[in-house]
């Protein structure tokens, strides 16, 4: 893992973090498996907070962190850019980002056909090269249809669709860098835009150029950005994913910046002392949305029976848990952390299949892992009066 570490590490070293965006800086970073971890070049136990991919405050700094178990890239190039995607959390959070949304509240929403007609027909605008417009105009409807689940969108698309945005900006970078011919240019592995200012107001905008060496042939040095932006598409047309909305925000909220960088319109904005989302950003910049816009009816139908199937699926996993040897404790507990990949609400049921993070009304913390479920006080999107965790095995 060490030897990993060196190498991604000098990729990151290749990168010029300011033309990602004006004032973005590396990070120190960890690579961890559960047993053991690597931070600045050296071997430690796994720290126990250590969770998921993200970045965290350790030992005063704020670090992005990699599980390599489970989630390890094809290549260094690939890993390289995801850790450039959790700095640019630990940036939001150098900054006071004031935007995170509230996970909680997005997974307790209640969804209807009507909603998700919408978000699906959004969705497939936001794959086409002229959608934008119409995009904004089903947006502003489904607004309308649920504006508290669709603000926590924007929220999620702000923090992590931006993260994304500038990851493939970064991979592009990265990979333009291995198209330069060494035995041509003794600049070879440098990039070509370190220490250049950035334009302060239009920098994100660069992203367009920046990370493409003028040397490199521009459909290989572009060709993974694209493929990766295809996979974005793909995920965000699939029926089955539109479901989960934080998971779904990282896509449309990366296609949507993308969109408005086509239509040239302007992403950098002072974060930390901006309050509206990306998106809301980008339709200020937009004509009027045309609210004559409709979408097919047939799909009311079509979304009714997924939601009851999902419905019935959830049921099902509950069932299958309390037959299941479990014990409970009650209280007053509230969440103080969580995976927010791994869980869904069902009315006052909360399932967690990966881990959370509970304090009691004495402020002791206790943290649980694998398959829990908690009973949430009626109303509240962060207090349980009691949870369940499975009795293992003897």
């Amino acid at each position: 893992m060490k030897t990993l570490y060196e190498r991604v590490n000098r990729q990151l070293e290749r990168i010029d973090f300011e033309a990602l965006w004006p004032g973005f800086h590396p990070f120190p970073f960890a690579l961890y498996d559960g047993t053991h971890a690597v931070l600045d070049g050296r071997l430690m136990d796994c720290p126990e907070d250590f969770h998921g991919n993200t970045a965290v405050s350790f030992q005063g700094r704020l670090t992005a962190i990699w599980n390599v178990r489970p989630d390890l890239p094809g290549d260094d190039i690939g890993l390289a850019s995801k850790l450039v995607h959790e700095m640019f959390h630990a940036f939001q959070m150098e900054r006071n980002e004031k935007r995170f949304p509230n996970d909680l509240l997005l997974a307790a929403a209640e969804l209807t056909p009507e909603y998700l007609a919408l978000k699906a027909e959004e969705c497939r605008c936001l794959t086409e090269p002229d959608g934008l417009l119409r995009f904004q105009a089903l947006r502003e409807m489904r607004r309308a249809v649920n504006g508290g689940c669709i603000q926590e969108e924007f929220l999620t698309e702000t923090i992590e669709g931006m993260a994304q945005y500038i990851e493939l900006c970064a991979l592009e970078q990265l990979c333009a860098l291995e198209q330069q011919p060494a035995d041509q240019d003794p600049s070879a592995g440098k990039n070509p835009f370190k220490n250049q200012p950035a334009e302060s107001n239009r920098a994100i905008n660069c992203c367009q150029t920046a990370g493409r060496h003028p040397s490199a042939p521009k459909n290989q040095s572009h060709g993974r950005q694209q493929a990766a932006l295809a996979e974005c598409a793909k995920r965000l047309t699939d029926p089955s994913l539109l479901l989960d909305s934080r998971r779904h925000a990282y896509d449309s909220g990366t296609l949507l910046l993308f969109a408005a960088r086509r239509y040239g319109l302007s992403l950098f904005h002072d974060i930390g002392n901006e309050t509206c989302s990306v998106y809301d950003i980008i339709r200020q910049q937009l004509p009027p949305a045309d609210r004559s816009v409709s979408f097919s009816q047939n799909a009311l139908a079509t979304w009714s029976r997924i939601l009851s199937d999902q419905a019935a699926r959830r049921e099902e996993l509950l069932r299958a848990f309390l037959q299941e040897a479990h014990t409970t404790v009650t209280g007053c507990f509230r969440i103080c952390g969580y995976d927010p990949m791994n869980l869904w609400r069902k009315g006052d049921i909360l399932y967690s299949t990966s881990f959370l993070c509970l304090v009691d009304k004495n402020g002791n913390t206790v943290t649980l892992s694998g398959k829990v479920l908690l009973q949430m006080h009626p109303g509240s999107a962060d207090t349980a009066d009691a949870y369940s965790t499975m009795i293992p095995d003897t």
